[in-house]
């Protein structure tokens, strides 16, 4: 009898592992399962499509993600989610493995499998990059259109303008040209 249930309790382990890996597999965003230490149990496709690891890379490894001068901040964050148990919404920036950096939401929790205590982390990392990009575009365009009557005469828009887009493109050079449809001229 003793057999008889744990063979089924095993079966249910198995059939509840293999709903959750379907389910994480499946989800639109970039999931990754850590153990307490921060060591890679598992990476879902989508978090390879977009970071370049894949799970056989990383497996047992910790990633090599996080940018210099978001490490103190991280170590923040880990700290508040290890006491808090969840972390619903913390805004950072990762590296992937092409080197780019993405600005991302990251949303955890820490589970439990057994009674023991926690036993590791899910993590779901949401690119906003894009987002974020489209915010600062707003809110230049903003800036511009709020500023447009304190600049009667075009050559100093054109001048504030010009420093507002070197500002949202982070440059420190750039032309802005400006064409007069009616009169078919350009305005530099």
């Amino acid at each position: 009898q003793n057999v008889t249930a744990r063979k089924r309790a095993e079966e249910a382990l198995r059939n509840s592992e293999r709903r959750f890996r379907s389910f994480i597999d499946f989800a639109p965003y970039h999931i990754g399962v850590f153990t307490m230490e921060g060591l890679v149990a598992y990476l879902n496709p989508r978090f390879t499509e977009v970071f370049g690891w894949t799970l056989n890379e990383l497996e047992g490894k910790k990633i090599p993600f996080v940018p210099q001068e978001e490490k103190r901040d991280t170590v923040e964050g880990l700290k508040r989610l290890y006491r808090e148990k969840v972390l619903m919404r913390h805004e950072s920036k990762r590296l992937t493995k092409d080197g780019r950096i993405l600005e991302v939401a990251i949303r955890a929790a820490v589970y439990r499998e057994h009674d023991e205590g926690p036993s590791g982390v899910v993590a779901i990392f949401r690119d906003i990059t894009e987002e974020k990009r489209i915010a600062r575009v707003n809110e230049a365009m903003l800036r511009i259109s709020l500023a447009l009557p304190r600049y009667p005469r075009l050559e100093d828009i054109l001048d504030y303008v010009n420093e507002e887009v070197k500002r949202l493109l982070d440059i420190e050079g750039c032309v802005v040209i400006l064409l007069d449809e009616e009169k078919q001229e350009f305005f530099v």
